[in-house]
């Protein structure tokens, strides 16, 4: 989720004081309250409710607390195989090996990369 604000906007104090107000500890808790959480709180200091599922809480907040996470690749690289969810569908499916798949993968990008004017090796 991204919030984006004019920075020349005539109510730019009322849009500092809804984002205090949306990420304050009494706004997370209603929001979990309401729809759950399906993934580790990012906000620093906020502790997700006990309803929250263990392997969210408990095993994927370790990886967020001990700074092992990355953002995912598509928001990384505009580099990008455009048949990822075939493939891993065939993955999952058992019509290739995981090894097959990343190898059609890398092809996959390095047409992508060739397309988008990047030399590849």
């Amino acid at each position: 989720m991204s919030f984006y604000v004019n920075k020349d906007s005539e109510n730019i104090d009322a849009v500092h004081a809804l984002l205090d107000f949306y990420f304050s500890d009494e706004m997370l808790d209603l929001y979990f309250s309401t729809y759950g959480a399906n993934g580790p709180s990012c906000i620093k200091g906020y502790e997700l409710p006990d309803s929250v599922c263990n392997a969210v809480r408990v095993d994927m907040q370790a990886y967020f607390d001990e700074g092992k996470n990355t953002p995912a690749l598509e928001y990384v690289s505009p580099i990008k195989g455009t048949t990822c969810e075939q493939l891993t569908t065939a993955v999952g499916l058992g019509q290739m090996s995981g090894e097959e798949a990343a190898a059609a993968y890398d092809e996959d990008c390095k047409k992508s990369a060739v397309q988008l004017g990047y030399e590849w090796e």
